[in-house]
């Protein structure tokens, strides 16, 4: 399975092409306060509509390390197993 994550994505959806597979999760987040909350999350939300698996992460923070922290922490959760 593949997999990519991104935060505070300053990018805007429509420059993706977003093709429908089961093979691949997507992992953004942003902060509650960061001025590319509403890419992020659009992001998210079409890579949804595309029937492709995103999971979306926000705290209350800006566009900054406790972010990029906290989105780290929340895919490698997502990407690792733990180990019995």
């Amino acid at each position: 399975m593949s997999r990519g994550s991104g935060f505070g994505v300053a990018t805007t959806p429509d420059i993706f092409d977003f093709s429908p597979t089961k093979n691949v999760r997507i992992f953004v987040g942003a902060g509650h306060y960061d001025g590319f909350f509403g890419n992020s999350r659009g992001i998210c939300d079409e890579v949804t509509r595309s029937g492709v698996n995103c999971t979306f992460y926000s705290i209350y923070s800006g566009h900054d390390q406790a972010m990029w922290d906290y989105g780290l922490v929340k895919t490698l959760e997502q990407v690792f197993t733990p180990v019995p």
